[in-house]
């Protein structure tokens, strides 16, 4: 069984953030395609690394999914 997840950030580079129509339509499909999948919305996870010599920030919310892979 695998994990999977997908990282969504909530703003773009420049710090505008995204139209709440993209994640739906994200959830959407994959609810279509898989048969379901856990998501954390309400509290964005936060993402810091160092890039070059400043430190950067991101928000994101997080689908999931566990996956069954078959062996041919």
């Amino acid at each position: 069984m695998y994990l999977v997840q997908i990282l969504l950030p909530l703003y773009n580079n420049s710090g505008i953030r995204f139209e709440p129509e993209r994640y739906t339509k994200v959830r959407d499909e994959l609810v279509s395609r898989f048969g379901g999948i856990t998501a954390y919305t309400r509290t964005p996870v936060q993402v810091v690394w160092h890039e070059r010599e400043e430190i950067v920030r991101d928000d994101l919310i997080i689908y999931e999914r566990r996956m069954v892979v078959q062996k041919p």
